[in-house]
This record gives structure tokens, sequence and C-alpha cells, in this order.
């Protein structure tokens, strides 16, 4: 915790894995005479709804791939789509909602169930919160 030249409190939250959620800060200061003081701040977490990190592994995939990304706060929804390089959808897989990070597994067929020829995928990740939604894409290469 910074105390900034205009009063007001900084607290760098680096290595806290805060929810959204209400807290209560407790500061206790002193100086060199031994006088003391402490405050109770109430203080109010928001996540910040973002989706990065989306990868796949491993690239070049040949009996399956993993599809990685990470939440910045919990989704109502997430939905994975994979497309072939003609832009046809050819499987839809629900993801994992929480915070942080999450992966799928994806084994390399369509919504028929047979393995897909080889070749560029493309997967776009979609995550919805409310009325928010938002969209990360990455590539493969299917190579079996």
């Amino acid at each position: 915790v910074y105390l900034k030249s205009d009063g007001m409190l900084l607290l760098n939250s680096d290595g806290l894995n805060l929810t959204s959620g209400d807290y209560e800060l407790k500061v206790s200061v002193g100086d060199l005479l031994g006088n003391t003081k402490q405050l109770t701040v109430p203080l109010r977490v928001v996540a910040n709804f973002n989706l990065s990190s989306v990868s796949v592994v491993p690239n070049p995939a040949s009996d399956r791939a993993i599809i990685r990304y990470r939440l910045g706060a919990a989704a109502d929804e997430v939905i994975i789509r994979i497309y072939d390089s003609a832009g046809r959808r050819i499987k839809s897989i629900n993801g994992d909602t929480f915070t942080g990070d999450n992966y799928v597994e994806w084994d390399l067929t369509s919504f028929r169930g047979k393995k897909v020829a080889n070749g560029a995928y493309f997967v776009k990740v979609e995550a919805k919160s409310g009325s928010q939604k938002i969209t990360a894409d990455a590539k493969v290469a299917v190579l079996q």
C-alpha cells in the first residue's frame, strides 16, 4: 500500500488473486515516536472481464489438440468454434467459465465424429458475461 501525494492510498494487487466481491482493507501506520493509527476501509473488487492467451498445443496436432485461454473474470458461457480453411464451422465445444487459465481438448473430429483432414484450422473462443461478449482467435495445423 502506497500513500500518494494527493492523500489517496494505492494498493498494488500484484500477487493477489481477488475475485469480484466486497472486502475490508485494514491499514495500520506508525511513526518513530510510537504513535499509531488504524483504519478499516471498505473495498470493492470488480474484475476486468477479458479473454487472453488463446493458444493451441501441440501445434501441429496429430491426434488431439488442447485449446488454452485465460479469463480475467468468470464468464456465463464460453464456446469454442473451430473452422476449416474454407470458413465452414466444423465443431463447437463448450468451454470452462472460470476466472484464470482454462482449457478444452479437441479430439480432431468434426460434428459428425470423423477425423478432420490435414490442413489449417481456425479456433474462435467466445466468452459471454451478461451483455458483454468477447472473442479471441488462434490457428492450428492438423497433420495426422
